[in-house]
C-alpha cells in the first residue's frame, strides 16, 4: 500500500510540475490543490478510459445501445468532474499570478 501511495503522489507531482508553467502562462493562476486533486482522481482515470473504450467499440458495432453502454463511462467521468469542481471551490484552491 505504501508503494501504491508513493506512485500516486509521484504521478501527481509529475503532472503538476509539467503543467504549472503552461497553466500560469495561459490562465494566470496557480492551483494550490492540484496535487491533492490528482491523487484523488488518478485511480479513476483508467476506469474511465476502459469504460469509454468499451462504449466506443460497442457503439460502433451496434449504435442503438449507445445510451446504455456509455452509462458507466458517463458515471465515472461525472464523479471525476465532481471532485474537481468541489476542490476548485475551496477558498484557497488557487492563487492569481
Amino acid at each position: 500500500k505504501t508503494a501504491d501511495l508513493r506512485a500516486l503522489v509521484a504521478s501527481s507531482l509529475a503532472a503538476t510540475i509539467v503543467s504549472i508553467p503552461i497553466v500560469i502562462w495561459h490562465f494566470g493562476t496557480l492551483s494550490l490543490v492540484s496535487v491533492l486533486v490528482n491523487i484523488l482522481i488518478l485511480p479513476f482515470i483508467p476506469l474511465a478510459m476502459a469504460a469509454g473504450a468499451v462504449a466506443l467499440v460497442a457503439v460502433m458495432l451496434f449504435p442503438p445501445i449507445a445510451p446504455f453502454v456509455g452509462l458507466p463511462a458517463w458515471a465515472v467521468t461525472s464523479f471525476i468532474l465532481w471532485i474537481v469542481r468541489v476542490m476548485s471551490e475551496l477558498p484557497f484552491a488557487q492563487w492569481q499570478i
